[in-house]
């Protein structure tokens, strides 16, 4: 069974051609994990932005929006407080 020069050189030749293959798929395999990456990076700044927006929003509601919701339960119930008063005034009377 020996093997000619030609049979190694023809599988020499079917095996870089089989590793020409594995090399153009790993390749396109490592490309396809680049942008799976570049696709994840991308969502991740997005939720790090919507994250951001969120916070400064929250912060906002604190400064601004809690002690206004503060003052005008205060208002009101100042005015159900001399609502009473006053009702209480024309009871005596």
């Amino acid at each position: 069974h020996g093997k000619t020069i030609n049979d190694i050189a023809a599988g020499s030749a079917d095996i870089s051609h089989t590793l020409d293959g594995l090399r153009k798929e790993m390749d396109e395999d490592m490309n396809n994990v680049h942008l799976a990456l570049s696709d994840l990076s991308a969502t991740d700044k997005k939720i790090i932005t919507n994250t951001k927006e969120i916070s400064a929003e929250m912060v906002s509601y604190r400064d601004t929006y809690m002690p206004l919701m503060e003052k005008i339960t205060s208002m009101h119930q100042e005015i159900v407080k001399q609502r009473l008063l006053n009702k209480e005034e024309k009871n005596e009377d």
